[in-house]
């Protein structure tokens, strides 16, 4: 039996607004490096520590500070060789996005983010 569930309802009634900062693009101009503003928006999602399971998934050396599990309404990115990763501000920390998958329930994605720091730090 294959059962179609549709998890937004349950999901919006978990979630809270949170900033989601994405860096900048770098580029070169005249050869000197410059970076493009950072792109700020606000995205519905669920939050809580992460799990040492979880945290086991991470590289080694990369959860020093903590780690946290994500569910969120809009698309997050971890980095690649051509995009620095999303900063979630939270608790008054900046998360860095290290693992990221779309939702296999789709609507939604899922992931770990690291702690970085004191938010604006």
């Amino acid at each position: 039996m294959d059962i179609d569930m549709d998890m937004s309802d349950a999901f919006e009634g978990l979630t809270s607004l949170q900033t989601v900062r994405r860096p900048g693009a770098s580029s070169y101009v005249d050869g000197y490096g410059q970076r493009a503003a950072d792109e700020t928006r606000s995205v519905q999602m669920v939050i809580r520590g992460a799990k040492a399971e979880e945290v086991m998934q991470l590289e080694q050396g990369v959860a020093t500070e903590g780690a946290i599990r994500f569910w969120a309404q809009g698309q997050i990115f971890a980095a690649s060789a051509t995009r620095q990763a999303d900063l979630i501000e939270y608790d008054s920390a900046d998360w860095e996005v290290v693992l990221v998958d779309p939702s296999p329930m789709g609507g939604f994605w899922t992931g770990l983010a690291a702690r970085r720091g004191q938010h604006g730090s």
